[in-house]
């Protein structure tokens, strides 16, 4: 019997199912109770101020990847979408 190209297609498909590994092999709640522990060990990690430090090191290097003038232009664009939605928010008002 002569295979058509949908019937190997659908041969490649059954061949190409994989088992489940892993987290997604898992039950949501053993995986929200790992990722409870875990924050849990990272938070202890860290003391109090560490996040502050670490949102910081992270700013900065985010600044290293785009230069200066991205960022001006962003805060810029930012501006001006802010005021002309509360321009538009107060003539609607009026």
């Amino acid at each position: 019997m002569a295979y058509s190209s949908r019937d190997e297609n659908m041969e490649k498909d059954v061949v190409a199912y994989k088992i489940p590994r892993g987290f997604a092999a898992m039950s949501k709640d053993k995986v929200k109770e790992i990722a409870r522990i875990g924050g849990k060990v990272r938070s202890q990690q860290i003391e109090e101020g560490g996040y502050v430090s670490l949102g910081r090191k992270g700013g900065r290097m985010r600044a290293a990847q785009m230069n200066h003038g991205k960022y001006v232009l962003m805060g810029r664009m930012g501006g001006i979408s802010r005021g002309l939605k509360a321009r538009s928010v107060a003539e609607s008002l009026a």
